[in-house]
């Protein structure tokens, strides 16, 4: 929880991102803890969470974190 909150506390645009392969169990659960503590710090930070849709595509994923 410590990264995150720090995480949420470096930047100046108001945004964190989340990049993940596939939208699972795992990867959700993690970006619900990621938006919470988020929130507690500071709410007006938004955390946009995207799924590339593939365990292999790493083309797929650098395009996706350079949208």
């Amino acid at each position: 929880m410590v990264g995150k909150v720090a995480a949420s506390l470096s930047g100046e645009n108001k945004k964190l991102g989340f990049a993940g392969d596939a939208k699972i169990q795992t990867l959700t659960a993690e970006v619900f803890a990621i938006k919470a503590a988020v929130k507690e710090t500071d709410p007006s930070i938004e955390v946009i969470d995207v799924y590339t849709g593939s365990w292999a595509d790493i083309a797929a994923g650098k395009k996706l974190l350079n949208s």
